[in-house]
């Protein structure tokens, strides 16, 4: 057994142990399922968020620019998979780029794994170190489980850690208390041809509750030019939590496995005729995770926590396969010293990946095992109190890539009163080098004269990416019924990834002669982007709310002395969206209906030939009685398809217009 699995089997233990104790049976208790569409904008403001300090804070507390995604916005967005929830937060920009695939970037450098923007699952990172960034179309977890997303804009590596540049997506599932019961919710549709996600929750005793919950989809291809619909998908995914509370702290132990299968079309690249041939798969993905967290004296939010977790996962396409190997440690403790609020904590993880490649692509070596340390430091200073106080903080890591990185933070919050905050920072954050910078290389045809090849060749030189942050932030509310935020940001990027062209060479071995074209990646770029993000959120009666928000971006870029870049520049200066717009208008209607309105706007994509579009959810909601619902949604209503994003050699396809209608049933 390798001592990564040794070390997994060795976190399972102290759960185990825990489940053998003898806990007196009971009946479980009602759901405490908080009705979120009945709050005050007042308590909607007091909601504890945790992403930005670590710490419960309400988001009039908050040092940062933080959007929440309640429950209730989830239930009423229409959105069927998870990356179409997002789309409701300002700064971010969600393309769908076929029927199992999603771009998705946060003030900016929009791409299909979003290599700049950190994703938690319950504080668990599902950040990928070999291609570095977040394969969406495996973290589709049930809507129903999810609690709340924290969408954080603006770096969080004082905290977090490396990559978490423009931002920070967290997403928090329900605990077991507030999800008792049972819960079905069934469905079919056009894009969506097949749901089911189910969950049961009960209890033993007081203190101790738990949930097993799980879900199956089947989604439909998007339209393309070819007319050959292979971009479809099955997912199946299943999940356990237990909440246990101990005179010591409170346990959780919680775990998930999955299996996908998504439709793609793959290109074998040889050196050899036929040089390229495009081939439809069925590619598998698969993996599982489990995790462990103990917090001693839940009142006190500095009391020490532990979180440990295993992943394990596994990718099987066509030209490559992977393996990955995933234990993470994570310990952070806190004290207060009169006006000082400190926390402080450290890290260990440990990655063990394996590829296997065919035709061109190859990662040099096969296999690697990565190593990431990590410590941070969090100072919080209440100049006035109640009033104003600055929060500052740093994390030292030190990664197998780059060596040490120092990622400082300074954030001033200013409380005016209890309705209205300002809040300024400057802060540093990296991206640190992956193996698709350092280990990677892979071979297409570019023209048959030759015949010729353009070849990306690893870069062991590879630097990491550096953000320096300045942000300021508005959060107030001027009338009990209306509640908005504004923030502006100025960011300074440097050693930014770059495409870099080398010098033409011939070369020859036993499968023939050819020319080479040579791509590296490196840090060939700098430059700056800028904007504003503005959100309202209105109550227009209790029974009906509105919101809208607005994003306004500009990027831009330039190449350092002496590179030569080919494709990033535009890329990263066209390939997010200068405008989105989005808003939602929800009422809740006699004989127990509801009708919720979702709209965007999305401005064009010159970087990857996109047009700006329009488009609308609409999801209706009848509560035939206590437990039983219709449900019927239609997205992307104003076009019969409209493009979102592009799919590189495979071109762009055409997102279509749905109709989805399921029951819900709940016990």
């Amino acid at each position: 057994m390798s001592y990564i699995g040794w070390l997994a089997s060795t976190l399972l233990a102290v759960p185990m142990l825990v489940a053998a104790q003898s806990v007196a049976p009971t009946d479980a208790g009602q759901s405490v399922d908080q009705d979120l569409k009945r709050l005050t904008l007042e308590q909607l403001m007091a909601l504890e968020v945790t992403t930005v300090t670590r710490l419960p804070l309400g988001r009039l507390q908050a040092p940062a620019s933080v959007f929440v995604i309640t429950r209730d916005d989830i239930i009423r967005s229409g959105a069927t998979a998870l990356p179409d929830v997002l789309r409701l937060a300002p700064g971010v920009h969600v393309s769908q780029i076929d029927g199992n695939k999603w771009a998705i970037g946060m003030r900016g450098f929009t791409d299909r794994l979003a290599r700049a923007m950190l994703v938690l699952i319950d504080g668990r990172a599902v950040y990928s170190p070999l291609f570095a960034g977040t394969y969406w179309e495996v973290q589709d977890l049930p809507l129903d489980d999810i609690e709340r997303i924290e969408v954080v804009r603006g770096p969080g590596g004082a905290l977090w850690g490396a990559n978490a540049v423009t931002g920070i997506i967290n997403i928090i599932r329900r605990r077991p208390s507030a999800s008792q019961g049972v819960a079905i919710v069934a469905g079919a549709g056009t894009e969506d041809p097949t749901a089911l996600a189910m969950r049961y929750g009960g209890a033993r005793g007081s203190a101790l509750q738990y949930r097993v919950s799980g879900q199956f989809a089947a989604r439909s291809p998007q339209f393309n030019a070819q007319r050959d619909g292979y971009d479809d998908a099955t997912l199946a995914q299943g999940g356990v939590r237990v909440d246990w509370q101990t005179s010591r702290g409170d346990i959780t132990l919680q775990g998930d496995v999955y299996r996908a299968e998504i439709g793609q079309r793959d290109t074998l690249a040889t050196y050899s005729p036929p040089a390229t041939q495009s081939i439809v798969t069925e590619d598998e993905l698969w993996g599982g995770n489990v995790l462990l967290r103990w917090g001693g004296a839940p009142t006190n939010p500095r009391a020490p926590r532990l979180q440990m977790y295993y992943d394990h996962s596994e990718r099987s396409e066509l030209v490559f396969r992977e393996r990955q190997r995933l234990l993470d440690v994570d310990l952070q403790q806190g004290a207060a010293y009169g006006r000082h609020g400190l926390l402080w904590g450290a890290g260990y993880r440990v990655v063990s990946g394996s590829t296997r490649t065919s035709g061109t692509l190859r990662f040099d070596p096969p296999h690697r095992v990565d190593h990431l340390v990590s410590g941070f430091v969090q100072d919080e200073i209440r100049i006035v109190q109640n009033r104003l106080s600055v929060i500052a903080g740093a994390k030292v890591e030190r990664n197998d890539y780059s060596g040490f990185e120092w990622q400082p933070s300074a954030r001033l919050l200013w409380t005016l009163s209890q309705a209205h905050a300002v809040s300024m920072s400057v802060t540093r954050a990296v991206r640190t080098p992956s193996r698709v910078e350092h280990d990677f290389e892979s071979g297409n045809l570019l023209s048959p004269a030759g015949p010729t090849f353009v070849r990306l060749e690893p870069n062991p030189e590879f630097e990491p990416e550096e953000l320096v942050a300045y942000e300021a932030g508005l959060v107030t509310m001027p009338h009990p019924k209306l509640l908005a935020t504004v923030a502006v940001f100025r960011n300074q990027h440097d050693r930014v990834l770059s495409a870099e062209l080398g010098a033409t060479f011939v070369e020859s071995d036993a499968t023939g002669t050819r020319t080479i074209v040579p791509v590296k990646f490196g840090n060939g770029l700098r430059g700056h982007s800028y904007g504003l993000e503005a959100t309202a959120d209105v109550r227009i009666t209790s029974r009906w709310r509105a919101s809208a928000n607005y994003s306004a971006l500009r990027v831009h870029l330039d190449r350092v002395a002496g590179s030569t870049d080919i494709t990033q520049e535009a890329r990263g200066e066209g390939g997010s969206p200068r405008h989105q717009v989005q808003l939602t208008s929800s009422v809740d209607l006699p004989a127990r209906t509801s009708v919720s309105w979702f709209f965007r706007y999305v401005s064009a994509l010159p970087a990857v030939g996109v047009e700006a579009y329009a488009t609308s959810n609409l999801r209706i909601q009848w509560a035939l009685d206590e437990r039983l619902s219709l449900i019927v949604v239609g997205e992307n209503l104003h076009r019969a398809r409209h493009a979102e994003f592009n799919d590189g050699a495979n071109g762009t396809f055409q997102i279509q217009r749905a109709a989805f209608v399921g029951i819900q049933w709940r016990r």
